[in-house]
């Protein structure tokens, strides 16, 4: 794999629905990949040749587009958002944001990842600021 894919932690989650093992791939979160959208293309991309067909690409950002993230990865219906809230360990709340090529099994196993977490996921649509960010600008 390339200097990019060597950066990433791969998580091994199980999806409950289908009772089979997906990977999920979280990019940020332990700064492995910085909210620019030029640096997660290139590593998604990289990622989505690599990784097999039931991997899961997910990433934590709080601004940046799911559907801009994913534009250059090969299975993009496996792409998703997940924003995790600072501080990480106290705040319990999770965004998983559905792109709009995003597959609906991908959703459920980024929402049954993040309970197993003991977060609180609320599941989004990619738009700008999704939602809590969207509620803070009025303030």
């Amino acid at each position: 794999m390339t200097m990019l894919a060597e950066r990433v932690d791969v998580v091994i989650g199980v999806d409950t629905h289908k009772h089979t093992h997906t990977a999920a791939v979280v990019t940020a979160g332990t700064g492995a990949a910085v909210e620019d959208l030029t640096v997660k293309q290139r590593l998604f991309a990289d990622l989505s040749r690599h990784l097999g067909p039931t991997a899961i690409l997910a990433t934590n950002t709080s601004s940046l587009s799911i559907d801009d993230i994913g534009q250059l990865a090969s299975r993009r219906e496996r792409v998703v958002g997940m924003h995790f809230f600072n501080p990480v360990e106290k705040m319990p709340l999770v965004e998983v944001i559905a792109g709009s090529l995003t597959g609906e099994s991908v959703v459920r196993t980024a929402t049954a990842f993040a309970r197993r977490l003991g977060k609180t996921p609320v599941i989004v649509r990619d738009a700008p600021g999704f939602l809590v960010n969207r509620l803070l600008a009025f303030y």
